[in-house]
């Protein structure tokens, strides 16, 4: 045989075996899908992964990562890493609708996944506005000091965090870039 039969023999039997096609595979799973909540609509934008946009040496990285809508909820993870490597805490966060409004619930797990001291509940706001792609949640209950979160995009690629505190704490801001789109 020629090298070139060879070699083009070689690459058609490689990407049989991983499964490359042309066309798009039709998942089947997809089947069950249940449609995102309407009231879930103006919070896609937060949708993706997003990496913290700070390009200071030595300080926090923040890195958050949140699935699209699917029936009568959100979920999303948010993990920061001290200027020294060492994971500080990550976050488990939930939005959903329910019959008195759009909440969003979160838990922190501190390094290796110990609850935060003293933390048995949720924390627990609700959803008081959306404006385009900003949306801001109120305490509700068991928020230890914090008193709203917002998030608001800032074009398609950049994601604005604020979380206001009640105890004389300055306001936390943080802004994120994407690195993945919606649904990926």
């Amino acid at each position: 045989m020629h090298k070139p039969v060879i070699i083009a023999l070689a690459v058609t039997s490689l990407l049989s075996l991983v499964g490359c096609t042309s066309a798009p595979r039709a998942n089947p799973q997809t089947a069950n899908l249940p449609a995102a909540d309407p009231q879930l609509a103006p919070l896609t934008f937060i949708a993706g992964a997003w990496i913290d946009a700070t390009d200071k040496p030595n300080t926090p990285f923040n890195e958050e990562h949140w699935m699209l809508p699917r029936g009568k909820s959100m979920a999303g993870t948010f993990r920061r890493i001290g200027g020294d490597g060492i994971g500080r805490f990550v976050e488990v966060t939930h939005i959903n609708v329910a019959d008195d409004g759009v909440f969003l619930r979160l838990r922190h797990f501190h390094n290796p996944l110990d609850p935060r001291t003293g933390e048995t509940e949720a924390n627990v706001f609700k959803l008081r506005e959306t404006n385009g792609n900003r949306a801001t949640f109120d305490a509700v209950s068991n928020t230890r000091g914090v008193t709203s979160v917002t998030y608001a995009a800032n074009g398609p690629d950049t994601l604005n965090v604020e979380i206001v505190f009640d105890d004389g704490k300055p306001t936390e801001r943080f802004s994120m870039h994407r690195i993945r789109s919606k649904g990926d």
